[in-house]
């Protein structure tokens, strides 16, 4: 995992998002190769690291003076000494207690002491608190960032400049948007697919199942479609689909979803087996439908 939820606390709720969702990427279990983002367009999810790091308002002075960013850990001046200061003072105060006082000095002291231990537990948990901020103010999201695409990039971190992650942040909104589009289009034809599909052809009589079948094959197509984001085959209302055709199109399914049946195994309305990968079940229902 990429981040400490230690050192998210600092951030606002929005940029503590936006951390979680870098954190959430996958990161390859192989060395990837060389990248060269001045020369060419970087994949969407590292140009989207890029244009959130530029939002957040970089440090230009920091990224010249510190090359290879430091984690923003909160540490503070003499940290482990006042850590040991937390036990040591309030056993210091015992130990005087009773040896002045004996038993009874250190029955009166036991409070003292705890106070003592408090306060300085709280006075320490405030001045890393503050520091965190401090750190997290000046370093707005890089370490977490390079190191994110420096690991994707196969670069090291003090490689990944601030002209660099800029050049990035100017190719993230073209590539959104190409991304979007290409998701809409996608959406459109997994939509007219499933419509093709449930619509009835040749009427109520027997040539109905020669139609769910061309319904199914035209969804069976659009759904592959979809989830591989490439052109489908041109669809066709004429109900000569063949079995070998629906048999053919449910292996594509199969092969792009794993296996997986989006539409469900079953046909909650009636128990009958759905065909895999359409909203049909092998009797010609829709989904959660019982017509036939």
């Amino acid at each position: 995992m990429l981040f400490s939820e230690r050192h998210l606390t600092a951030y606002p709720e929005p940029t503590n998002r936006a951390l979680r969702q870098v954190r959430l990427i996958e990161m390859s279990d192989t060395k990837p190769v060389r990248l060269d983002p001045m020369r060419n367009v970087m994949p969407l999810e590292l140009l989207s690291v890029a244009d959130w790091l530029v939002r957040a308002d970089q440090n230009e002075r920091y990224w010249r003076a510190i090359p290879k960013p430091k984690r923003p850990v909160g540490q503070v001046k003499y940290e482990r000494s006042r850590q040991a200061a937390t036990f040591a003072v309030p056993a210091l105060v015992l130990g005087l207690a009773a040896l002045v006082y004996g038993s009874i000095g250190v029955l009166y002291a036991v409070p003292v002491a705890g106070v003592v231990a408090f306060g300085l537990d709280k006075w320490l948990a405030t001045d890393i608190a503050a520091k965190l901020v401090r750190d997290n103010d000046i370093d707005r999201g890089r370490y977490l960032a390079v190191k994110f695409l420096s690991e994707q990039m196969g670069m090291l971190p003090e490689e990944v400049t601030l002209d660099m992650v800029r050049k990035m942040a100017q190719d993230y909104p073209a590539e959104a948007a190409k991304a979007n589009q290409a998701q809409a289009e996608a959406a459109a034809r997994y939509d007219a697919a499933v419509k093709l599909a449930i619509a009835p052809r040749g009427g109520k009589g027997g040539t109905y199942t020669r139609g769910v079948a061309t319904g199914v094959a035209a969804a069976g197509l659009g759904v592959a479609a979809y989830a591989a984001d490439t052109q489908p085959a041109a669809y066709t209302a004429d109900p000569v689909t063949t079995v070998d055709e629906v048999q053919a199109f449910e292996a594509a399914v199969e092969q792009d979803f794993g296996g997986f049946n989006v539409f469900g195994d079953v046909n909650p309305a009636n128990g009958v087996p759905m065909i895999q990968g359409t909203p049909i079940d092998v009797q010609g229902n829709t989904f959660g439908t019982d017509g036939f």
